[in-house]
């Protein structure tokens, strides 16, 4: 509402914001607008090549919209709706940071010939957990040296998707490993 905008520019004011970024079109629209309104620079930061819908107010507010990857950018649908605003910001790794960090394998009950396959994310179906799941139970019934690490917070809105994941996960075809 009208009221919600009002109420977030206020408040984006007072805290002296000085750039928004969002994830994803559609995402918190009244706080993208009141940062509009209160001429805070606003950055959409796109993780999946849905595309932008005519409609979307997302779309003029955003200073800058940046895409994960060039694929994710190549595959947006009617990625020209965004006129010269889009562009790709690579993630960037640190992985001298990794190479100083300490193994955790021990940790989590694996060996030295275990080989982990995993995913930090929500849990929740766009990420495809139920797709890892599956894959899981494919590739354990062959195999004996696989370990599956699925970490992340249940999603939004999205608890009968995580109690089904968990339910699935502790499945005796995927003897523990997982």
């Amino acid at each position: 509402s009208i009221f919600s905008v009002l109420r977030q520019a206020e408040l984006l004011k007072r805290w002296r914001i000085d750039l928004l970024h969002v994830n994803e079109f559609g995402w918190n629209l009244d706080l993208v607008l009141a940062a509009w309104m209160a001429r805070i620079p606003v950055i959409l930061h796109v993780h999946t090549p849905d595309g932008v819908a005519l409609q979307n107010l997302d779309r003029f507010a955003a200073r800058k919209v940046l895409f994960c990857s060039r694929s994710v950018m190549e595959n947006f649908v009617r990625v020209d709706r965004l006129g010269g605003r889009a562009e790709v910001l690579y993630n960037r790794i640190d992985t001298e940071a990794f190479a100083r960090g300490r193994k955790i394998a021990t940790n989590l009950g694996l060996d030295g010939r275990d080989i982990a396959i995993g995913t930090v994310a929500q849990v929740s179906q766009r990420k495809g957990i139920d797709i890892i799941l599956e894959s899981a139970r494919i590739l354990l019934a062959e195999r004996d040296d696989l370990v599956f690490l699925i970490v992340g917070p249940e999603a939004q809105n999205e608890r009968e998707f995580c109690r089904r994941m968990r339910a699935a996960a502790e499945a005796p075809a995927l003897r523990g490993r997982v």
